[in-house]
């Protein structure tokens, strides 16, 4: 996930210097669909892939105990549970957060506005004197909330056009898409700046499909109501509805798309094939990222992410390093070298990088915090898996 979101994050920083030139020759919805491609990468799923396979034949000893000690644990500094409960702790605070303004915010609306008329679209207008700007919100019954003040506007119709718009393009699952994507990566310093600059995009490619084929008189009026509305307050912009006034900074960008008509736009479909493939080399990235590689040792067989070092040291044992950390060091010996009394665990299950955590593996014993011993009794060997606590579970 942190590689995922360090990548992504990289690119869309990128893209943010570079917008502003490709916004002179190339059409606004081709640059708003390009923050779509980035906006799923950061949520797009990656399936590990198998790339390695290694098969070692484990050195058999009469005794147990030389494995013990033979390399020093080293134990890691930070403890990954304490950061995986903050990250999650995180993301309920922040999604509850969101929660509650949206129940709170729908609720206001609800009870202190008034119903105006039905767009042809089949969507409801209400007035309210309590936003300071346009919206659209709900995702199946949608409704367009404009402020008291506005409602005598010359540019009304191009108004409630502008938030048709955004219905008509599934702007309110982007916006959604958005939110969840901020709540996951609640700890990345970039994204709210990131989300800012996409929304941004996202009102100027509206705006362009609005004042397409309209005339000057037309667009100097919808881009007047534009600064107005932006001189007011627009703390009330809701989370899950897609506001008509943005921040003020982005309000020149607006105004100078609407009222330069552009003609000549670069074709858009080169801009378009390029993020695709920047998806696509994201989503094989990842994937390389999240690699693993299978181990047999003996009649264990397991999985390690393909960023860790397998290798046989001097003794025969198996060493298995991430960087310069010994994640855990594997021996084998003759016979049953475990006592009667010893419980064993049964059948645990072992997946990713919880080395003995792959299923059918029976006569598993724990003997102590750093080590679990594995009796096979159709070959009537023991292996010893010292381990490094701080690093797995």
């Amino acid at each position: 996930m942190l590689t995922r979101s360090i990548f992504v994050t990289i690119f869309a920083l990128i893209y943010c210097v570079i917008c502003p030139k490709l916004r002179k020759k190339y059409n606004p919805s081709a640059l708003y669909f390009v923050w779509i491609v980035i906006l799923t990468a950061y949520i797009i799923p990656t399936i590990p892939m198998k790339i390695k396979h290694f098969t070692y034949i484990p050195v058999l000893s009469d005794t147990a105990n030389y494995i013990m000690g033979s390399e020093q644990l080293v134990s890691d500094k930070i403890n990954f549970n304490i950061f995986l409960i903050i990250w999650i702790a995180g993301m309920i605070f922040f999604a509850a957060k969101n929660i509650i303004n949206h129940y709170m915010f729908t609720n206001m609306l609800k009870k202190s506005s008034c119903f105006r008329f039905v767009t042809d679209d089949k969507i409801k207008v209400i007035s309210n004197p309590f936003i300071s700007t346009p919206l659209i919100y709900g995702f199946l019954k949608p409704t367009i909330a404009i402020p008291d003040k506005v409602m005598d506007s010359d540019a009304l119709d191009l108004i409630i056009e502008h938030e048709t718009v955004h219905w008509k393009r599934f702007d309110l699952i982007v916006k959604l898409v958005m939110m969840t994507v901020n709540v996951i990566n609640w700890y990345n310093p970039f994204m709210k700046y990131i989300l800012t600059e996409m929304s941004a995009q996202c009102e100027i490619s509206c705006d362009a499909a609005v004042v397409k084929n309209k005339a000057k008189k037309e667009r100097y009026n919808y881009s007047e109501e534009i600064v107005r509305i932006a001189t007011r307050d627009d703390k009330n912009a809701e989370v899950t509805a897609s506001a008509f006034g943005n921040r003020k900074k982005y309000i020149k960008k607006r105004v100078i798309n609407i009222i330069e008509e552009r003609k000549t736009m670069k074709k858009s479909m080169p801009l378009i094939l390029f993020s695709i493939m920047i998806l696509l080399f994201c989503m094989f990235f990842l994937s390389a990222t999240y690699a693993e590689q299978t181990v047999e040792y003996g009649s264990l067989k397991f999985s390690v992410p393909h960023h860790w070092q397998v290798s046989v040291n001097s003794h025969g044992l198996l060493n298995i390093k991430c960087g310069p950390v010994l994640i855990c060091e594997i021996g084998a010996t003759n016979g049953k070298n475990i006592s009667d009394n010893d419980t064993y665990f049964n059948k645990i299950s072992i997946k990713n990088t919880n080395i003995w955590n792959q299923s059918n593996f029976d006569n598993f014993k724990l003997s102590n915090k750093q080590q679990i011993i594995y009796y096979d009794e159709e070959n009537d060997c023991t292996y010893i898996i010292n381990y490094n606590e701080k690093l797995i579970p």
